[in-house]
């Protein structure tokens, strides 16, 4: 799947050539900004989601809006400029030495796409989650479906290049590789108060995983966890 309005040579450089042909990057990235003040008006253009860095190709990537319509916007990480976007609506990160372009959109799947030429290469789609929490006594259902999921950024976990994804409050340990894909282990928190996962970082090779989480006007709170 290939940018949309990108011209041929705008395509992916792979490390060696940037590394020989590229000038050093800049140190800031000037990108559109979201309006300074609230408005009514819907913007044709506008990101609403956190970036996500390709430094051998050059490339940033951060989910968008498009006259309303969800979308993964294409920049150029040598001066911000808009390359284009993919036709699809989810949180993105990017496995740069893997070459892995990584959209996850709780409604279709897990994306996986060729970094250099954006081809989508696989779609893992997860086993189906009873809706009941993993604390049965509290009663506690969470009825979302997954179009009212919030699209979180998924997290890149080292050494193994396993994908970390969220679904409401369950973490889920992806193999890009067969497809699998395994619940973690969270704690009782999240089940008894049916705790929403907002941010997913994996810090270095072997660290636990780290999850910003929290459930209405909750204060958010991070842990860590074990991807085992």
């Amino acid at each position: 799947m290939e940018p949309v309005g990108v011209p041929p040579e705008a395509g992916g450089l792979t490390a060696a050539a940037a590394v020989t042909t590229s000038p050093a990057l800049p140190a800031t990235v000037t990108l559109t900004p979201q309006p300074p003040f609230p408005t009514s008006t819907s913007l044709p253009f506008r990101i609403v989601g956190p970036l996500a860095i390709d430094g051998p190709r050059r490339k940033l990537y951060a989910q968008v809006q498009v006259n309303g319509a969800g979308k993964i916007g294409v920049f150029s990480a040598e001066d911000g400029s808009r390359q284009g976007v993919l036709n699809l609506d989810g949180g993105v990160a990017v496995d740069p030495g893997r070459g892995r372009l990584l959209v996850d959109d709780p409604s279709t799947g897990l994306h996986v796409l060729d970094a250099d030429t954006g081809e989508e290469v696989k779609l893992i789609q997860l086993p189906p989650r009873p809706t009941l929490t993993a604390n049965e006594m509290t009663g506690q259902r969470d009825d979302r479906t997954p179009d009212d999921l919030p699209r979180v950024q998924p997290a890149v976990v080292e050494p193994s290049g396993q994908v970390a994804i969220a679904r409401g409050g369950t973490v889920w340990i992806v193999d890009v590789g067969d497809g699998g894909a395994h619940p973690v282990s969270l704690p009782s928190d999240y089940y008894e108060q049916v705790l929403t996962i907002k941010d997913l970082k994996s810090p270095a090779p072997g660290e636990p995983l780290w999850i910003l989480a929290g459930s209405g006007g909750a204060a958010w709170e991070a842990t860590f966890v074990s991807t085992d």
